[in-house]
């Protein structure tokens, strides 16, 4: 019934036009690149092959310890992407971007829907569009990149919202809490720490505050519809501990199991850390200084139901903090801020809830300051995404490592050898990065390559890696390395022939 409505609902469709186009504009740079996927992009991309070439694909992207996150959720919504667009004179990088912008969109206009319905009980289309300025305030414009930590970013703030829904024991976000936990989980290994126990105590919270108001018959529905969600997104893990012969799973175990005896973070390191998290963007500090003062405002203007809901908000949202910190607290040091970059929206969330709180009271005064306050609203969102500052080094996409990959790609194709893979080898750990974007090229191009470094298949996959004992053709060096052997330059990097 929900979603009937919104299909006919004009000025919801509209309001998910303009958060599409919005969120297209913040990435038109990617557009705009001459840029071929290196590190961590292209490392996806080779994983992305085993869908593409094999059909089935059990683990998530890679993790820095040698193993992969549990599930393949976006490899598959990527490969989705990829069958429809194809066709197009864009890049695969181009394509990803485009299903992130979409995926984006919807999860965000969902999340506005549902803080208007947890605030105010019906939907209120401003609201999507004042959270949607937030979150770019704060999280920044990056947070629509493929990279992994990313694509959790705006999941988690849906997720939240989920929440503080189910809060309420409205029981419709119950299955989609159920859906986002389950993408977030497939996305980072950490994830089922930091979801089941918000979940749980919503969904208990819920429960005794209304549990004489909703028949049973409707928990079990949603139970039910939860329960197949949640196995749905256990298949690929499932499969991947009875059929794989060195399964991911046990890796993960195993590996966190030797964690448990690992140097931990200071607490002022963890401090820095999430002081990090939440002023990432440069605005931050304005945009919660402001919002600190409209908090007063609106303690004086808003009804008591909406105070408490408020109330309600923030509580949640210092467990979840909570839940975070204590975390860790108690992981293996150093901390990366990246680590838990889905953090970096949820501040938002509370920023967006209590400045619509305050637009609505006022808007409440009469018609004419509700004309004057729309008026104000939409300029002030133009503007304020007009001036935002996004990081200075997207870390989306850095060309400067484009031209080696092209020129290597090219020296590679004019020697190339037919009839076998290309073996390349590289002399340094740090190199990898430059290596995988130059097999993901290698691949547009139709030309099999393999590496030597049979330590690395979790970041190439074991199909990318070489035979025993294969002899290298190729090996990325530093230039200083060349000496006159290199066939080719480029921005520091060299390439040898051993042909």
């Amino acid at each position: 019934m929900r979603f009937t409505k919104f299909l006919i609902d004009k000025l919801g469709v509209l309001t998910f036009i303009a958060v599409t186009v919005i969120f297209g504009w913040e990435t038109l740079k990617v557009f705009n690149l001459k840029f071929s996927p290196v590190s961590d992009y292209a490392a996806d991309m080779l994983l992305g092959n085993i869908i593409r070439d094999e059909g089935v694909l059990l683990v998530g992207h890679y993790s820095r310890f040698g193993f992969h996150h549990p599930g393949p959720f976006w490899f598959y919504w990527n490969r989705v992407f990829e069958i429809f667009l194809d066709s197009l004179p864009i890049t695969r990088f181009q394509i990803w971007t485009i299903g992130s912008v979409i995926i984006n969109s919807a999860l965000l206009f969902f999340s506005g829907r549902g803080i208007s319905e947890y605030l105010f009980d019906k939907i209120k289309y401003e609201v999507i569009l004042i959270l949607m300025t937030a979150v770019l305030m704060l999280a920044g414009g990056d947070l629509l990149a493929t990279w992994m930590p990313n694509r959790l970013i705006i999941l988690y703030i849906a997720f939240f919202i989920c929440l503080i829904n189910i809060c309420k024991f409205n029981l419709f976000y119950l299955p989609w809490a159920t859906l986002f936990c389950a993408m977030l989980v497939h996305g980072y290994v950490t994830m089922p720490v930091l979801t089941l126990p918000p979940l749980v105590l919503s969904l208990v919270i819920g429960y005794f505050r209304k549990k004489q108001t909703i028949p049973n018959s409707e928990l079990y529905k949603r139970l039910w519809q939860s329960g197949l969600i949640g196995f749905v997104f256990m298949m690929p893990l499932i499969a991947d501990i009875l059929f794989s012969p060195d399964s991911n799973v046990t890796k993960i175990i195993s590996i966190q199991n030797g964690f448990l005896n690992s140097p931990k973070p200071t607490w002022e390191q963890v401090t820095d850390f999430y002081w990090q998290l939440v002023f990432d963007q440069p605005l931050a500090r304005p945009i919660y200084l402001s919002s600190f003062i409209a908090v007063f405002i609106t303690l004086i203007l808003c009804r008591r139901e909406e105070f408490l809901r408020l109330v309600g908000m923030f509580s949640l949202f210092v467990f979840v903090t909570g839940i975070v910190i204590t975390y860790y607290k108690t992981t293996p040091a150093p901390l990366y801020p990246f680590v838990a970059r889905f953090y970096v929206g949820l501040p938002s969330v509370l920023v967006a809830a209590i400045w619509c709180v305050l637009v609505d009271r006022i808007k409440d005064f009469s018609k004419y300051i509700r004309y004057l306050t729309n008026v104000a609203v939409t300029i002030a969102l133009v503007s304020l995404l007009y001036v935002s500052k996004k990081h200075e080094s997207p870390i989306w996409a850095d060309p400067e490592e484009t031209h080696p990959i092209q020129l290597f790609a090219d020296s590679i194709q004019h020697d190339q050898i037919s009839g076998r893979s290309i073996v390349l080898n590289h002399s340094q750990h740090d190199h990898w990065g430059i290596v995988a974007g130059l097999m993901v090229e290698l691949d547009r191009r139709k030309i099999p390559s393999c590496s030597t470094w049979s330590q690395l298949a979790f970041l190439f996959t074991p199909q990318m890696i070489c035979v025993s004992n294969s002899k290298p053709d190729f090996m990325v060096v530093k230039s200083s390395e060349c000496e006159g052997q290199c066939i080719a330059e480029s921005k520091g990097f060299g390439l040898k022939s051993f042909k």
